[in-house]
């Protein structure tokens, strides 16, 4: 009788402590807590310990205590592991808030979207203006070094910057950003060169950058790239509008339109002064484009003018051509 008098205090003494944890339990893992100023971001590294993680989030004041967060994970999230990133806390979370977002990986990335037809110029501007400092990143691209393996010959990444668009973790570098850009060209251009090992990338590149920057039409693209060829072929010179400005852009003096003159205009781009194709590539072509130089059109034109509608009409010879430039052109522009 005595020792059931005692036991059922002991009982009770027990039960209540562990009643109580319990309740600070729940009380800890659902209270809101922030003890950081500002905002925090918090890098989880691939194969991190979980112990190493939840220490980390009480050293940087994400969550009050790790024994409790501990505990929360093993109760509500055995079966999921936490997912590598970077993530951004800016707010009042609780544990539990805490653990789903790093457990199904809601993570912060920067998202880079490249348009084709840029030049390196333009693809720094766009760049910075999500992370990093355009200077730097133009310096990266007048580097060639980046694509001496596929392009020997190259003095920038002019053309090689891979149209796409890209997500990046925060802090990561301009070298970094432009190095995954240039891999990613790389990665298409060597899945090409499988079934294409006789192409030459350079020669293929810069008439794509051509092709790019004449019709932004897909069923046009393998066309004009006929043309072009047809008019290697024979040694005669592509005379392509964007040659010129591009020409005129690297000397600082396109006005925003061409004028008869600035055809003349002495420049090594400038494929209306000079035959063949131009040194390097005018911007960077859209994969569809390089596809569509790959698998040309074999036709017989050697002429086209843009019509009303961004189309072109194509000819065989000088007289059907001019004739459709006085159809479609007023004042004899946009000759082919």
């Amino acid at each position: 009788m005595d020792k059931f008098k005692i036991t059922i205090p002991l009982f009770l003494f027990f039960f209540l402590i562990i009643f109580l944890l319990c309740f600070n339990f729940v009380f800890e893992s659902t209270s809101s807590f922030k003890g950081y100023n500002g905002e925090k971001y918090l890098t989880i590294k691939k194969g991190e310990h979980t112990g190493e993680i939840l220490e980390n989030l009480e050293k940087e004041k994400v969550v009050k205590s790790r024994i409790v967060t501990k505990i929360a994970y093993a109760i509500f999230f055995k079966k999921k592991s936490i997912k590598a990133g970077v993530y951004l806390f800016d707010k009042e979370m609780t544990p539990i808030e805490v653990l789903k977002k790093i457990t199904n990986g809601e993570g912060v990335l920067l998202r880079i979207t490249l348009k084709e037809g840029l030049t390196i110029e333009d693809y720094a501007k766009e760049m910075a203006k999500v992370t990093g400092k355009e200077d730097i990143f133009l310096s990266l691209m007048k580097d060639p070094s980046f694509i001496r393996e596929l392009d020997p010959k190259a003095l920038t990444l002019e053309g090689y910057i891979f149209p796409e668009t890209y997500f990046f973790a925060p802090f990561t570098t301009e070298r970094q950003i432009v190095r995954t850009v240039i891999d990613k060209f790389s990665s298409f251009w060597n899945s090409l060169n499988e079934k294409n090992k006789e192409v030459d990338l350079r020669r293929t590149i810069i008439l794509s950058s051509i092709v790019e920057m004449e019709t932004p039409l897909k069923t046009e693209k393998p066309r004009i790239a006929g043309v072009f060829l047809n008019r290697l072929k024979i040694g005669m010179p592509l005379q392509s509008d964007p040659t010129t400005i591009y020409a005129l852009k690297r000397r600082g003096l396109y006005r925003g339109y061409l004028l008869r003159d600035d055809l003349k205009f002495d420049d090594p781009f400038n494929t209306y002064v000079y035959s063949g194709l131009p040194p390097a590539p005018i911007c960077s072509p859209s994969k569809e484009t390089i596809l569509s130089v790959l698998n040309y059109e074999r036709n017989n034109y050697l002429y086209f003018v843009a019509k009303d509608d961004k189309s072109h009409y194509f000819s065989e010879n000088l007289e059907n051509h001019n004739k459709a430039v006085d159809r479609f052109i007023k004042n004899g522009k946009n000759r082919r």
